[in-house]
């Protein structure tokens, strides 16, 4: 069972850059999905929001040698390139475990809820980077979305 965010929790930061000590070392590759956008799975690739973005999944530096992240970030990039990170919370993932057979993978899972009605009707990348051990592991996974607001006034 997954914890899914209620709109009474908070939403979890949006931040235009990392800090520059995990920007300076790149590692290329990591584990992980996004299951779950807005209450839905497999995710749709336009979803029409007021203002809430609800993202579950899961994600590990190596989900092979059994490495969780220390901290996990959900990307959002617009078309113009511009990235934003998204602050998670950890939650169990007792099926990450079995699948991968390392029990260190427990809270490999995150749950995040933010806030996009500053961001515009368009189509923007979704994607996950984690912190492990000072270095930023970027994940070659992106899932293309459309954000559309509900226009309240209609």
């Amino acid at each position: 069972s997954f914890h899914v965010a209620s709109a009474s929790d908070t939403f979890d930061k949006m931040l235009p850059s990392l800090p520059e000590e995990s920007m300076a070392q790149i590692q290329k590759g990591c584990s992980g999905s996004i299951d779950i956008v807005n209450g839905m799975s497999p995710v749709p690739s336009s979803i029409i929001s007021e203002e809430t973005l609800s993202v579950n999944g899961w994600f590990a530096a190596s989900a092979e040698k059994g490495i969780p992240a220390d901290k996990t970030y959900i990307t959002l990039t617009d078309k113009s390139g511009k990235v934003t990170y998204i602050e998670t919370k950890p939650v169990g993932r007792p099926d990450v475990v079995q699948v991968f057979k390392h029990p260190e993978l427990k809270m490999a899972g995150f749950v995040s809820q933010f806030n996009i009605s500053d961001e515009a009707n368009s189509d923007y990348t979704l994607g996950l980077v984690g912190i492990h051990d000072g270095k930023l592991n970027v994940c070659d996974y992106a899932i293309p979305i459309h954000i559309k607001k509900l226009d309240i006034s209609e």
